[in-house]
């Protein structure tokens, strides 16, 4: 980038041989070109004959989804870190009594709830409660290769991208989900 933006300005130098800048153009183009292919496999005209064979996507993340590790929702109440092997989000107020033992009957501790690879969602409490990653804004999704996670102002849902199994969690709720192959 430091080598375009040289051979690209303007020094005062018109000694400068005249396909300089048509090549700096010219890599530039390259570059670009070599990242459109990245981009392609996402888009849904991509037939599913080119997905990866070890990974077969059952419910994948909505169009536009940003690549994250972790992210808070606005509202700052409930945190969500997506990882290699699962995706857990923690919520700090609820308003619902979980039916896990861990929770005791209690609504005054935080509830996490964990989605795995193979689809297996578990809830428990007891767990500490702290901001992980930037805040994922209402309407918006998140993703990393294996699960996929949305914000919505009815709270936050989140799935395995290969099973479609996960769970949604709001103040009020929190319960294990299936997501269809329509996302």
């Amino acid at each position: 980038a430091l080598i375009a933006w040289f051979v690209m300005s303007d020094h005062g130098d018109d000694d400068r041989p005249a396909g300089a800048s048509s090549s700096a153009a010219a890599e530039q183009t390259t570059a670009e070109q070599t990242q459109q292919p990245s981009k392609s496999p996402s888009a849904s005209t991509t037939p599913s004959a080119s997905a990866s064979p070890s990974k077969t996507i059952k419910a994948p993340a909505p169009d536009g989804a940003t690549e994250m590790d972790g992210f808070t929702a606005p509202s700052g109440n409930i945190t969500c870190t997506l990882g290699t092997d699962s995706v857990t989000c923690t919520i700090k107020e609820h308003n619902f009594t979980p039916t896990d033992a861990s929770c005791r009957n209690s609504a005054n501790s935080p509830v996490t709830w964990t989605v795995k690879k193979d689809g297996s969602a578990t809830s428990s409490c007891g767990g500490s409660f702290s901001s992980s990653g930037a805040q994922l804004q209402y309407g918006s999704a998140a993703k990393n290769s294996s699960f996929a996670c949305t914000s919505s102002e009815d709270g936050i849902e989140c799935w395995s991208q290969v099973t479609g199994q996960g769970f949604k969690m709001s103040r009020d709720d929190s319960r294990g989900t299936s997501k269809s192959a329509q996302h």
